[in-house]
């Protein structure tokens, strides 16, 4: 579970998924839920398992083939913080 949280945080999702527990622990009537599901950080954390490789990618193919994933700047930092912690050198992509 703790990757579960940890990419949670990476995609700044784990206050959101909180607040909607806490209502629905409530008993609170959801509308507009849409907005939340179709976020853009809500769908990037669907794809959390290309992220990894790319967080523990060496070969520059690997990198390649999974840099699409990063299309901010942000993002490309929290990227490289998280290879920096596992001792592997930052990716040079250019972003918006």
């Amino acid at each position: 579970m703790t990757n579960k949280y940890r990419y949670n945080d990476y995609y700044e999702m784990t206050q959101v998924f909180d607040d909607l527990y806490q209502k629905s622990k409530n008993n609170f009537s959801f509308r507009n839920l849409m907005d939340t599901i179709s976020s853009e950080n809500n769908i990037r954390l669907a794809f959390y398992k290309d992220v990894h490789k790319l967080i523990h990618a060496i070969k520059p193919e690997t990198i390649e083939k999974y840099s699409n994933l990063i299309e901010d700047k942000k993002a490309l930092n929290k990227l490289n913080k998280l290879r920096t912690q596992c001792n592997l050198e930052p990716i040079n992509l250019v972003t918006t």
